[in-house]
């Protein structure tokens, strides 16, 4: 499968040609080893977004191309599997004019857009929101699903931990608890602030309060 990243204002155009061996943001593309796959399209406008293109470059669901599209309407025409990463306001203009198949996938990633709005504007292809975090370049954390796609779970599968919920008001209770990424690592900083104001040396410091948390993230599971 083949995977074209484009920049948050558009689906696909002004791809460079370039060849590159990893992603960069926003602006380039990557294939497969087999030219003839379907292609795929992901933004890259969010460092969730960046990850989830270096994560599949990783396990070898993609590798660097050189061969540029010169619109969306290209880029979707040949694709199997579309990652909608825009964000929300220009998620119209974006995908305005576009002609979508019954076989392809769209993988939306829009947040606070359901997948009733994104089926309208995208129909006949099958519509699913997935919502990754940064940490699935490393093959770890969430990818929360909705619905269940068997042919998404095998996109992501050894990419994290794919969590399946059946609607979208599951998915809007469970996707809040990632703000707790942000005041875990405030928390972080603050004791390892906190140590170092004591007279330790801060390697130390970051050490011991990194290795603790680290330890007791693994105790919890």
């Amino acid at each position: 499968m083949r995977f074209r990243l484009c920049d948050e204002r558009s689906l696909g155009a002004h791809l460079d040609g370039r060849t590159f061996d990893r992603i960069s943001w926003g602006r380039h593309a990557c294939e497969s080893h087999d030219p003839g796959s379907p292609q795929a399209l992901a933004g890259a406008g969010d460092p969730a977004l960046a990850a989830l293109g270096k994560a599949l470059l990783g396990t070898g669901g993609c590798g660097p191309q050189d061969s540029p599209a010169r619109s969306n309407a290209a880029v979707v025409a040949a694709s199997d599997v579309i990652f909608l990463t825009v964000r929300p306001p220009q998620f119209e203009e974006a995908v305005r004019d576009l002609r979508f198949r019954p076989d392809q996938l769209v993988l939306s990633c829009l947040a606070g857009m359901s997948i009733a709005e994104v089926r309208e504007r995208c129909a006949p292809a099958e519509v699913a929101r997935v919502l990754p975090i940064p940490a699935i370049e490393r093959s770890e954390g969430p990818i929360v699903l909705c619905p269940s796609v068997a042919r998404a779970r095998a996109l992501f599968d050894g990419l994290g931990d794919i969590v399946d919920v059946a609607d979208e008001a599951s998915l809007a209770a469970i996707w809040p608890c990632s703000a707790f990424m942000s005041p875990y690592f405030a928390l972080q900083s603050a004791l390892i602030d906190w140590v170092v104001e004591r007279g330790v040396d801060r390697s130390a410091a970051v050490t011991y309060v990194r290795s603790l948390l680290r330890a007791s993230r693994r105790q919890a599971r």
